[in-house]
């Protein structure tokens, strides 16, 4: 594994990563406060507690084009977003 950057925000971490994988780079979310490896080599102080890593060095360039890209152009929600997930209650 590969770490390429750290989040503050668990949602930004899965969503960069989610990103990734969705333009064939495997890629995950580490929660470093609970990794038994930085409890031995100390904590990420100042950098974030999610850490996002791919598989290999090789697709770290791409991975930050991607990432870069993704910030520059955030995703928009949809703002009719909450009437889609409404249950249908006329059958009760």
């Amino acid at each position: 594994m590969h770490r390429i950057a750290y989040y503050q925000s668990s949602a930004i971490a899965h969503l960069h990563a989610a990103h990734l994988r969705e333009h064939g780079i495997m890629a995950g979310v580490i929660d470093a406060s609970v990794s038994a490896i930085s409890s031995i080599y100390g904590s990420t102080m100042g950098k974030g507690q999610y850490e996002l890593v791919i598989s290999t060095k090789r697709a770290s360039e791409p991975a930050l084009g991607l990432i870069a890209e993704l910030e520059a152009n955030p995703q928009e929600i949809d703002p009719a977003w909450e009437d889609e997930i409404q249950p249908d209650l006329s059958l009760l």
